[in-house]
């Protein structure tokens, strides 16, 4: 079910405003990427959600004992609080499929966009969703093009 953006119903140049966040391109991009490389996460449920860690650099992997620093610890240093926070970001999902765009993440682009790269690999490896076709144009390890995205050549035809 999709939500669609509502209007005040008053006005004639009535400002729009949406409900569920605008997922892009190129995050629908890097999570299919990120899916395909098939890195390993760390998940833990708790009553109805799931939350999963995800290490925050590209080729660091996680332990059980960074996971559990993260929730229990009590930091004397900010060094120490800076090194532990910024390596994990922390996923937290919905057991429910219909409910993960409602899923929260801790790293800085969801609090600006109520939406991250997080969410979306997350919810493409459960396969709680399905990326768009163009996601899917682009081969792992190379950046898109600027631009518009070329549609697709009729079939048969030499490119």
């Amino acid at each position: 079910m999709v939500k669609r953006a509502k209007s005040y119903p008053t006005r004639a140049n009535a400002k729009k405003f949406e409900h569920e966040p605008q997922i892009t391109l190129s995050c629908w991009t890097d999570g299919y990427k990120w899916v395909k490389l098939n890195k390993e996460i760390i998940s833990i449920s708790k009553e109805d959600k799931t939350v999963y860690y995800i290490p925050a650099a590209g080729g660091v992997e996680i332990t059980e004992k960074e996971v559990n620093c993260y929730e229990t610890c009590r930091f004397n240093l900010f060094d120490t609080y800076k090194s532990v926070y910024l390596n994990i970001w922390c996923v937290c999902l919905s057991d429910n499929p219909e409910e993960w765009r409602t899923a929260t993440c801790t790293c800085p682009a969801f609090l600006k966009n109520y939406i991250c790269k997080h969410v979306i690999r997350i919810s493409i490896r459960l396969k709680y969703c399905k990326p768009p076709p163009e996601a899917k144009n682009v081969e792992v390890g190379t950046k898109r093009k600027r631009g518009r995205p070329s549609k697709a050549r009729k079939a048969l035809l030499l490119q």
